[in-house]
């Protein structure tokens, strides 16, 4: 990694896509900028200069934490909505609220399990490394990989529960103006991220049987 002003920095405007919009992933390119050594730095490998629990924790680890809370929060803004949206719309034919449907009761309260459990999976493994670190001890093999795990779960699972009230709230949900659709946009692109991906799986499944880890990222 290297360090550069941001006025050398050439921003390219191509984060165009489909969700998580307002994160402004751009491309961007630096030219003909001589760096000095003292601002490069090997992420993976270097010795920490901080003495702090934050910087000891493994670049991988650092890199994917934000994923798993950020769609937590994403799934809990759409079960709180859809909660709201189904107590305000009325069956047409029967004139009864929405939230009188069998299917609606079932999807909402699937969504929920799906969000608290995911969620405590999360935060069990964020309070054990975080734990391990504050002790000055290193993080086993087992510890990192089943906090990926717990990661790109927390992805998986809640894309899920984002789509059981998306599609229960039916034509609804397919207007911009409506919240849904963007939680829906958004919780899918960020089953895109590297954190999130099958690899996460594999890792976790070699450590649980005994295998090293292959992959630091």
């Amino acid at each position: 990694m290297m360090l550069v002003p941001a006025k050398d920095v050439e921003i390219i405007d191509t984060w165009s896509v489909g969700g998580i919009r307002g994160t402004g992933g751009h491309d961007f390119a630096v030219r003909d900028l001589l760096v000095p050594k003292a601002y490069t730095l090997n992420a993976a490998d270097d010795t920490p200069q901080h003495p702090g629990p934050l910087y000891q924790l493994p670049v991988v680890l650092m890199l994917c934490s934000g994923l798993g809370p950020l769609v937590l929060r994403i799934v809990r803004g759409a079960t709180e909505y859809f909660a709201e949206l189904m107590a305000a719309k009325v069956d047409r034919f029967t004139g009864t609220s929405l939230r009188e449907r069998l299917t609606v009761q079932e999807r909402v309260a699937k969504a929920e399990a799906a969000v608290r459990s995911t969620r405590a999976f999360l935060y069990e493994m964020v309070h054990e490394v975080w734990g391990t670190v504050e002790k000055g001890a290193p993080l086993t093999e087992r510890q990192i990989a089943l906090f990926r795990l717990a990661n790109m779960h927390a992805v998986a699972a809640s894309a899920q529960a984002v789509a059981l009230v998306y599609h229960a709230a039916c034509t609804s949900a397919i207007f911009t103006a409506n919240p849904l659709e963007r939680f829906f946009r958004d919780v899918h692109v960020a089953t895109q991220h590297r954190c999130a991906t099958p690899e996460e799986l594999y890792q976790a499944g070699r450590v649980l049987l005994g295998l090293p880890l292959t992959s630091l990222i």
